[in-house]
């Protein structure tokens, strides 16, 4: 496995945080490049998370496919083992969404800006009446499936909206201990075989030390 760190700057945009590494995806596995980016945070409870994102060349490459989270304490040289932790996939149930729109909002995703641009960029596929949040949004992701312009629109709006990466496959999320390091590998996985393909990616993390990029520099 060929291990590269992101462009500059990737990670901030991707997610508002920062970026740890990127992992180029072995060939016999995804015949492209997925790069995975991983941050921590702290949530209003002062509780410390690590979010990952996984960003392919081509967002069609994750768009059917199912990934499972490990993860491990320490550093990737670490001895100790790896546990899977979530099995990620597209997502439409809306109690689903509930729960994991929450997680974002922990996060610091503003679940009413999210709203907004759902109904200003998906009015096409929302049913009429007075519909949640999650119910919505469990609307454009079924509408988007079988439609590359809308699937596009709604992997562009994961990059700001950490629920949105979160409820198509394209992030993960969990609460981890208040110091030391944590390691996830990121697998492709085989549903009907219950079995792991391949490793696609593999992120370090520290709580409460995110990487944090340097502000641009002025206009010229």
């Amino acid at each position: 496995m060929n291990l590269r760190l992101p462009r500059p700057g990737l990670g901030c945009l991707l997610i508002l945080l920062g970026c740890l590494l990127g992992v180029r995806a072995q060939n016999t596995v995804i015949d492209d490049t997925v790069f995975t980016l991983g941050t921590v945070t702290r949530d209003p409870a002062n509780r410390d998370w690590a979010y990952l994102t996984f960003q392919p060349t081509d967002a069609s490459l994750l768009a059917d496919r199912k990934l499972a989270v490990y993860l491990k304490a320490g550093d990737a040289g670490s001895a100790s083992p790896y546990t899977r932790r979530a099995i990620l996939g597209v997502q439409t149930d809306p109690a689903t969404l509930g729960v994991l729109l929450d997680r974002a909002a922990q996060l610091g995703d503003n679940l009413s800006d999210l709203g907004g641009r759902v109904d200003n960029l998906f009015a096409a596929l929302i049913p009429a009446g007075s519909l949640t949040l999650p119910e919505k949004l469990g609307a454009v992701i079924r509408g988007s499936i079988a439609d590359p312009l809308h699937f596009d629109n709604l992997v562009q709006l994961s990059r700001l909206h950490p629920g949105v990466a979160l409820a198509i496959g394209f992030a993960h999320a969990e609460r981890i201990g208040p110091a030391g390091k944590s390691t996830f590998e990121v697998r492709d996985y085989d549903g009907a075989a219950n079995a792991d393909r391949g490793v696609l990616g593999r992120v370090t993390v520290e709580s409460g030390n995110p990487v944090v990029l340097p502000a641009p520099g002025p206009l010229f």
